[in-house]
């Protein structure tokens, strides 16, 4: 039985269990054992801070005239605007934003704007979706402060 436990198969069994686990170890040094807080996140998942960020971006692009800014988030409807921009340039103050809710890549807040010179406030709610970039899913709501 000693002869059997002195055997070079014993011994041959052993390194390769070590060689093995030798192996094991390499590789997760190679991949990586730490927890997944670095990845990278999904750019079409919106947070909250994407929304009031969308929002704030777009009353001070209605503010400042800046067409670009304007058409970023209501996409092919030019027309609303440069309707926007028309009637509300340098005449809208946005007070609050509030109630957001985001599922996925889609995102709703309730905003409240002041036209300055009518001082007329009025709450208004936004949609946003995020596939390609944020748009407005109803660029007409933006409108609905103009109708007293």
């Amino acid at each position: 039985m000693l002869n059997n436990f002195n055997s070079a198969g014993f011994f041959y069994g052993r390194s390769m269990k070590r060689v093995m686990l030798l192996m094991v170890v390499i590789a997760m040094l190679m991949v990586g054992c730490s927890s997944n807080k670095d990845y990278v996140n999904d750019p079409n998942v919106l947070t909250e801070q994407d929304v009031r960020n969308a929002v704030t971006e777009l009353i001070n692009g209605i503010n400042s005239g800046n067409m670009e800014t304007v058409q970023k988030y209501v996409g092919v409807a030019t027309p609303i605007a440069e309707k926007l921009i028309d009637q509300l340039k340098g005449n809208i103050k946005l007070h609050n934003v509030r109630d957001i809710s985001v599922q996925g890549t889609t995102a709703q807040a309730t905003v409240t704007l002041e036209v300055v010179p009518l001082d007329v406030q009025k709450d208004i709610t936004l949609s946003f979706n995020a596939t390609d970039v944020l748009l407005l899913n109803n660029p007409l709501g933006l409108l609905s402060i103009l109708l007293q």
